[in-house]
C-alpha cells in the first residue's frame, strides 16, 4: 500500500532537464511517468499496488491540487487494471457540501473527531475510516475477508 502525493504540488523536473511548473501539461506528463514508474517496478516483482490519494485538507488552498494528483494517480492505477489500485480518500472526508470536515459521523452515526487540529493528520477515528475504505478496496481482489465463508 502507498500514499504519496500532499507534498507533490510542486515544480518538477523532466529527463531532459525543463522545469515543469505544477499542473502544467509537462507537470502532467511527468508526475503521471513518475507515478506509473513505481507502480511498475512494485508489479515487476510480482507484487500488488493498492494506492491510497491524497485526503482533502482544511487548508483549501491546495485541495484543487490533491484533485489533479489523486486524478493522476487514478488514472495510472487504472491502466494497471488487476495489478494496481486506488483508494479514494479524498472524498471519505468531506462533508455534505464536498468541503473539509474536522468532524463526520462514524458507523454508529455519532460525529467523531477525524483530524488532528493541523487539519491534515489523522485522529484515531479517521486513520480507522480511511483503513476500512482501504480494506474494503482491497477485500475485491484478494478476498480477505474469505474466511468469514
Amino acid at each position: 500500500m502507498l500514499m504519496f502525493g500532499s507534498n507533490d504540488d510542486q515544480t518538477i523536473q523532466s529527463p531532459d532537464g525543463a522545469n515543469q511548473a505544477f499542473g502544467t501539461d509537462g507537470w502532467k506528463l511527468e508526475y503521471s511517468r513518475r507515478i506509473g514508474a513505481v507502480m511498475d517496478q512494485i508489479i515487476a516483482r510480482d507484487r500488488y499496488v493498492v494506492y491510497v490519494g491524497v485526503p482533502i485538507i482544511e487548508n483549501g488552498g491546495r485541495n484543487s491540487r490533491y484533485q489533479l494528483i489523486n486524478s493522476l494517480i487514478e488514472t495510472e492505477a487504472k491502466a494497471r487494471k488487476g495489478r494496481a489500485w486506488y483508494v479514494d480518500s479524498y472524498t471519505l472526508f468531506q462533508n455534505a457540501d464536498g468541503g473539509y470536515s474536522q468532524y463526520l459521523p462514524n458507523d454508529d452515526d455519532q460525529l467523531v473527531e477525524m483530524r488532528t487540529g493541523d487539519g491534515i493528520h489523522f485522529q484515531r477515528a479517521g486513520a480507522d475510516r480511511l483503513a476500512k475504505r482501504t480494506l474494503e478496496v482491497m477485500a475485491r481482489p484478494f478476498a480477505i475477508d474469505s474466511y468469514r465463508d
